[in-house]
């Protein structure tokens, strides 16, 4: 307790020290709760859709121009899409269409 009231006692006497040791401590503080937050929204909470760990990310690489993992257009995958998925055209008006079980991946975009 004695070594409590003399610290007390020489930060009363020496307010300079003392102001700069709490702004100190103030900003240490705000700055790890800044840098928590902000890892937290980012890394440590999940993210906000449904099933995210399915989420994925589409690069195209194109060696001849010497770019590698270069994002994809939207466009273009929905362009892909129809190339590699064409739609399918009923087999007879009367039964109806003929991709009932067609379970293709469908692009997020």
């Amino acid at each position: 307790m004695n070594d409590l009231r003399f610290a007390l006692r020489q930060l009363l006497k020496h307010p300079g020290f003392t102001a700069v040791a709490v702004l100190t401590l103030a900003l240490g503080i705000g700055a790890n709760t800044a840098i928590f937050s902000f890892l937290n929204a980012i890394l440590l909470r999940p993210l906000p859709y449904k099933d995210a760990e399915r989420l994925v990310t589409l690069y195209e690489n194109y060696r001849a121009n010497g770019w590698l993992k270069n994002a994809v257009a939207a466009p273009l995958l929905a362009d892909r899409e129809r190339i590699v998925h064409p739609p399918v055209q009923p087999r007879d008006k009367r039964s109806g269409s003929a991709n009932q079980g067609d379970h293709r991946p469908q692009w997020g975009i």
